[in-house]
């Protein structure tokens, strides 16, 4: 029989058991549900200005609903972190009676510290709207939900920061422990400086090479070497300097 994953919100599974079968069952396949985020909301459809981004969350709690690309580009973001230990999406607060507003994550760190944060480039606030609306929350409920609260802009989560976590993410799934004890091993005989070019020729496998670099890159034994890494993307001509 065919088989296919199939994301509840994404391809419109059944919710129940007493529904009406889904048209990919009607097609013959087999629909698994998966979990979604318990913090869902449904989203708005899409527009001429806002996309919409289904995210495969490797934390366990369900696949992410972003409203936007810079959206889904945060989420990603906060995914790489190692200090995160879960992430879901569209969070209600009521912040004033009746008055509600979704926070866009819902983060929780290894502390046990969990944040509420809103994603939004600073163009979009420039008047400072949506900073007060989060001011009025913690005023009113924010301890009824979370430690802290607040913004995530394109100042934080720049395009060499987005493009670097993905990496991270890439790397995570596909991280090989053998090749990265032969990179360490190949990095003990190397200038704390190198060149990626050089590290990936050196190591031989270039695919391999470079999911095992972006692996030590995520365990803090390699650095991009350069003054702003929020900045710069990473390229092969690039530095590298070794950490630890």
């Amino acid at each position: 029989m065919l088989t296919a994953r199939l994301v509840t919100t994404l391809a419109g599974a059944r919710k129940d058991k007493d529904a009406e079968p889904c048209i990919e069952e009607k097609l013959g396949f087999k629909v698994e549900l998966d979990p979604v985020s318990p913090y869902d909301r449904a989203v708005s459809m899409k527009s001429g200005k806002n996309c919409r981004v289904f995210l495969n969350n490797p934390l366990g709690t369900g696949p992410l609903r972003c409203e936007s690309w810079f959206e889904a580009q945060c989420a990603i973001y906060l995914m790489s972190r190692r200090d995160v230990v879960d992430v879901s999406c569209q969070y209600e607060v009521e912040y004033a009676q009746g008055n509600f507003h979704y926070f866009d994550f819902r983060v929780t760190y290894k502390s046990g510290l969990i944040r509420l944060l809103a994603a939004r480039p600073a163009r979009l606030d420039r008047y400072g709207k949506l900073a007060e609306k989060l001011e009025l929350i913690r005023n009113y409920s924010l301890r009824q939900h979370a430690d802290k609260c607040g913004i995530m802009t394109d100042e934080l989560v720049t395009k060499a920061v987005f493009l670097r976590s993905a990496e991270i993410l890439r790397a995570r799934s596909l991280k090989n422990q053998e090749n990265c004890n032969r990179m360490q091993s190949l990095l003990s005989r190397m200038n704390e400086v190198i060149k990626v070019s050089d590290l990936l020729q050196e190591f031989g496998n270039i695919g391999a090479a470079r999911t095992a670099m972006w692996n030590l890159i995520d365990e803090g034994v390699l650095a991009h070497a350069c003054s702003r890494p929020d900045r710069m993307k990473m390229t092969d001509v690039s530095f590298l300097r070794q950490c630890a």
